[in-house]
């Protein structure tokens, strides 16, 4: 992680700086606008979470396939909870539309007093998460069958010295002060038509420290309508004791401009 902190993130914040100061002189770039809200029943969560970036395109061949193109993302986000307030900065390289390298930061505010799964007498579920990360993305289609996938290893620094603390989006306990976590996520589906889907989503988080692990297994259905996307569905939540829990989940995203993504 030493070596991440030293070498990766001074280059990526100097290409952010970069990219950002010369944004408005491309001409050909896109901007893209996102609205998200995720509401599951367990572990009990719920959050808002806005998006902007601007894609830059590198080359496109779109004369021989749609996907031939390839573009450099600046991008900022906000999720919210209320007692939870995350911002993310991320700079993201795709060398084909459908396969990007994605770096960024995220900061985490946190006020909360209870979060769901953990004892916050115990495990501080306050003070502020720094989680510097790398990863890919990925999407691929045959017919009407997808497939997409999103890997991420997570540096994490918690501005409290030698304590243990929470993570509620993987709901394992981190620490004491730093760690690591890994996050896989990989979702199979089938379209039925236009505006149906189908999909099988699956999630693994792995804590370093703590040799932690959590899971969850959802089978979706898709709709499809405009610039908004519907998901809802049941599933099983794995939890760190290893218990499985059954849980629901539904997703709602907006995206009123898509700029040059394709996933």
């Amino acid at each position: 992680m030493d070596l991440y902190n030293r070498r990766l993130m001074p280059w990526f914040k100097y290409a952010i700086a970069i990219i950002f100061i010369n944004l408005f002189t491309v001409v050909h770039a896109q901007m893209d606008l996102g609205l998200e809200s995720l509401v599951r029943s367990f572990p009990q969560a719920i959050y808002l979470k806005a998006t902007s970036g601007y894609s830059i395109p590198l080359w496109e061949k779109r004369e021989k396939s749609p996907v031939l193109y390839s573009f450099v993302r600046p991008m900022v986000s906000m999720r919210t909870i209320g007692i939870i307030n995350a911002f993310d900065t991320r700079l993201e390289i795709y060398p084909i539309s459908f396969l990007g390298i994605v770096a960024g930061r995220e900061t985490v505010l946190r006020e909360a007093k209870s979060l769901s799964t953990f004892d916050c007498t115990v495990i501080d579920c306050q003070g502020r998460v720094t989680k510097d990360y790398i990863g890919a993305r990925m999407a691929l289609k045959y017919k009407s069958t997808f497939f997409m996938a999103d890997m991420r290893t997570i540096a994490l620094s918690f501005n409290r010295p030698n304590r243990r603390f929470s993570d509620e989006l993987s709901t394992l306990e981190a620490g004491p002060s730093k760690d690591h976590l890994v996050n896989v996520i990989g979702i199979l589906g089938q379209e039925i038509n236009d505006h149906y889907a189908t999909a099988l989503m699956h999630m693994e988080n792995s804590m370093q420290n703590t040799s932690q692990k959590s899971s969850m297994t959802f089978l979706l259905m898709q709709k499809k309508s405009q610039a908004q996307t519907f998901l809802a569905g049941p599933g099983i939540f794995n939890t760190r004791t290893d218990s499985q829990v059954f849980s629901l989940l539904f997703l709602w995203n907006w995206k009123p401009e898509k700029g040059l993504l394709l996933f």
